[in-house]
């Protein structure tokens, strides 16, 4: 999990200084091209947000889950064990 949020935030950082690169160039910004890939990547974030989202709801319905009889009973019995929520650095 950890090397998924790792890459995401390497993800996210070069993003931005590649937008910030061409908010500065005159041509990038008139460039029909660029602004699709911005819609594009703004609409796949949002994706990108829903999913975590929904992970992190279903992780914490498991963990909450876990701890009630005899659920807990039966997750030791197999090794089962609670989940991490997926968060990512600002």
């Amino acid at each position: 999990m950890k090397d998924i949020q790792d890459s995401e935030n390497i993800l996210t950082t070069a993003l931005a200084n590649l937008f910030a690169a061409a908010d500065n160039d005159l041509s990038c910004k008139s460039d029909p091209r660029l602004a699709r890939l911005r819609e594009e990547l703004v609409s796949t974030e949002k994706k990108i947000a829903l999913a975590r989202q929904y992970y992190n709801d279903e992780v914490h319905r498991l963990n909450a889950a876990l701890q009630m009889f005899p659920n807990h009973l039966i997750a030791k019995f197999f090794h089962f064990g609670s989940r991490p929520s997926f968060e990512l650095k600002d």
